[in-house]
C-alpha cells in the first residue's frame, strides 16, 4: 500500500502548494478540499494502515514516524550500517519505513535468505525501478537483469565460460594486468627515486580491472592502465562518478528529473552512450570471431560456442543479448573487483602486522615476484594454494562487501521467518549488515581478523556470507572475482608497502550510498617500494 500512495502524496502536496500561490478568490474551497484530502491520505497511509492494517504490522519494527520514515538515519551512515544495530536490537526480520510509509523488509534471518536466494529466487525479483538502473548501463537482457525460465537458460549456458577450468585457463591473463600494473608503479610513479608517495589506489583499480575483463571476457585489449583517455575507461569513469550528487538518487525515485537540462543527466547519457557503442563494437568482434580456434579462450568465446550447440533456435542469444551480456559483464565484472581491491588494499594499509604476514606467505610460495624480471605469467602458481592468501582476501570481503545491499520484491503471497509476505512487498538484504553480524560470526564480528577463516563459530551459516549471494541469481563471476583479487593482492603486497595517508583522514573510508560500495573521494594510500 506504502508505494501505491507515495505518488499519491507527492502530488496532492504539490497541488496543495500551487493552488496556495494563487490569490484568486474563487480558489479557497478547493484548496481547502485538496488540503484536507491531503491530510487525510497522510493520516491513513503513514498511521492507520501501517500500525493498524498492514499485513506486516506483527514484524518488530524499528522505532519512527513513517511520514518521513527513517531516511535521515539511512542516509547519515553508509549503505546497510544501521540494519546493523537494527537486527541486532529487534531480531532478525525487521521493518523500517521510508517516507510517506512505505514500508521495507530487512531480512537477516537464515531460513528466510535461504527462501530468497536459494529456494523461490523468481519470487523475489528485483524491484521494476532497481531493473531499471541496471538496465541502463549494463543492458535490459543480460544476466543481472533478467528473470525466471529466460534467467535460468542463460545462466545454464554462462557457466562453462565462468567454470573453474576456465577461470584457471585465464589466470595468465590475471597475471600479465596484475604485473604490468605493479610494473607501472615501479617505473613511472617511483621513477624520481622517491622512497614513496600517495597513490589513489582505487583508480588503478579500475583501469586493471577493466583491462582484465576486456581480455579475460572478450579477448580484447584496451589497455587503460597506459592510456587512462581509453574511451571505455572516461565512460565508466563518468558513469560511476565518485563527484556525488544527490541528483543522482533523486532521479532513481522520481524519473521525471532525468529529463531536466542538468549536467548529471547530460553526463549519464553521454557516458551510456559509449558504453553502449564499444560493447557493440566488441560484440560485433566475438561474432566475427571463430569460437572453435584453441586460442580463444576467453569467456564470451567459450558462451558463443555453446550458444551455436543449442539445437533450438529460440534458445539461442541474439545479437542484442549478447551486447548486453557484453554490457554486464564489462560494468558489473570490473566495478566490483576493482572496489573490492581498493578496500582490500586499505584494510592491509591499517593493520599492518597482517599486511606483513602476507607478503611474507607470498614470497614464500612465489620468491620471483621480488624480482621482476623473473616473474613470467604461464610459469607463476595457482593463488588458491596459499592458505593465508585465502583467509586475506574472504576477509576482505566479508567485512567491506562491494556490493553493500540489494533490493527485492515479492511477487506472490509467501512467508518469511512465519511472517506472511503479500506481493508486492520490498525486501531489503542488508548485506554489509548481516557479514558483520555477532549471532553470524561471533562478538568479534566488527574486527578485521583473517584468522577467524580457519576457525569458524558454530553459529556460522552459508548465509553469513552474503558478498557474492547465494542461489541461482548469487554472482556467476565468483570464482573469476576471487581468483583475480588474490593475483592483484599477490603482485602489489609482494612489491609494495601499503600505509595510511593521515592527510585523508576518515575521508579515505568514505563510501557512496550506491548498489555498489565505491569509495566517495577514491582511496589514496602511502606506498613503498619493498
Amino acid at each position: 500500500m506504502g508505494h501505491v500512495s507515495i505518488p499519491l502524496n507527492i502530488a496532492l502536496v504539490g497541488l496543495w502548494v500551487i493552488l496556495s500561490q494563487w490569490s484568486d478568490v474563487s480558489l479557497p474551497s478547493l484548496k481547502t478540499w485538496v488540503g484536507i484530502l491531503t491530510s487525510i491520505n497522510l493520516i491513513y497511509c503513514c498511521w492507520i494502515y501501517p500500525f493498524y492494517l498492514s499485513p506486516l504490522r506483527r514484524i518488530p519494527t524499528v522505532p519512527g514516524n513513517p511520514l518521513w520514515g527513517h531516511i535521515f538515519t539511512l542516509f547519515r551512515e553508509e549503505a546497510a550500517v544501521p540494519h546493523r544495530a537494527w537486527h541486532q536490537k529487534y531480531g532478525n526480520l525487521v521493518r523500517f519505513f521510508l517516507p510517506f510509509g512505505l514500508e521495507i523488509i530487512s531480512v537477516a534471518d537464515d531460513g528466510a535468505l535461504k527462501s530468497i536466494t536459494a529456494t523461490h529466487p523468481y519470487n523475489f525479483p528485483y524491484p521494476p525501478i532497481i531493473g531499471r538502473e541496471l538496465g541502463k548501463i549494463l543492458g535490459k537482457r543480460g544476466l543481472l537483469t533478467t528473470q525466471g525460465e529466460t534467467h535460468t537458460l542463460q545462466r545454464k549456458m554462462m557457466a562453462l565460460g565462468f567454470s573453474i577450468n576456465s577461470i584457471g585457463s585465464l589466470s595468465p591473463i590475471f597475471w600479465e594486468k596484475a604485473l604490468s600494473l605493479a610494473d607501472i608503479w615501479r617505473q613511472e610513479t617511483f621513477s624520481r627515486g622517491e622512497g614513496g608517495k600517495t597513490v589513489d589506489v582505487f583508480e588503478w583499480s579500475t583501469r586493471v580491472t577493466l583491462d582484465i575483463i576486456c581480455e579475460g571476457g572478450f579477448g580484447v585489449n584496451i589497455d587503460s592502465l597506459r592510456n587512462p583517455k581509453a574511451p571505455l575507461h572516461k565512460a565508466y569513469r563518468l558513469a560511476f562518478s565518485t563527484d556525488y550528487n544527490i541528483l543522482q538518487d533523486l532521479r532513481k525515485i522520481f524519473g521525471l528529473l532525468s529529463y531536466l537540462p542538468l549536467r548529471v543527466n547530460s553526463d549519464a547519457v553521454h557516458s551510456r552512450q559509449i558504453i553502449k557503442e564499444e560493447a557493440a563494437q566488441i560484440a560485433d568482434h566475438q561474432h566475427e570471431s571463430n569460437p572453435s580456434v584453441p586460442g580463444n579462450k576467453d569467456i564470451m568465446s567459450l558462451v558463443i560456442k555453446t550458444n551455436k550447440r543449442l539445437t533450438v533456435p529460440d534458445d539461442r542469444i541474439t545479437a542484442e543479448t549478447l551486447e548486453d551480456h557484453v554490457r554486464t559483464f564489462l560494468g558489473a565484472g570490473h566495478d566490483t573487483t576493482a572496489t573490492a581491491t581498493a578496500w582490500s588494499l586499505l584494510l592491509l594499509a591499517k593493520h599492518p602486522n597482517i599486511q606483513t604476514k602476507l607478503r611474507n606467505e607470498i614470497l614464500e610460495h612465489m620468491p620471483f615476484l621480488s624480482s621482476p624480471e623473473n616473474a613470467r605469467p604461464e610459469d607463476l602458481p595457482d593463488p588458491d594454494h596459499l592458505p593465508y592468501l585465502d583467509s586475506v582476501t574472504r576477509e576482505c570481503l566479508r567485512f567491506m562487501p562491494p556490493v553493500p545491499f540489494t533490493l527485492r520484491q515479492s511477487c506472490v503471497p509467501t512467508h518469511l521467518a512465519s511472517h506472511p509476505i503479500p506481493p508486492g512487498t520490498f525486501i531489503f538484504v542488508p548485506i554489509h549488515a548481516i557479514n558483520r553480524l555477532p549471532s553470524y560470526w561471533g562478538p568479534d564480528a566488527d574486527v578485521f581478523n583473517p584468522e577467524r577463516w580457519s576457525n569458524l563459530p558454530p553459529e556460522w551459516t552459508n548465509n553469513a556470507y552474503m558478498t557474492f549471494s547465494q542461489g541461482p541469481k548469487g554472482c556467476i563471476g565468483r570464482k573469476f572475482a576471487e581468483t583475480e583479487l588474490k593475483i592483484l593482492l599477490c603482485c602489489l603486497v609482494a612489491r609494495f608497502d601499503f600505509g595510511v595517508d593521515e592527510m585523508m583522514g576518515k575521508a579515505a573510508d568514505r563510501k557512496m550510498w550506491r548498489l555498489v560500495h565505491r569509495p566517495k573521494w577514491g582511496v589514496k594510500l602511502k606506498v613503498a617500494l619493498i
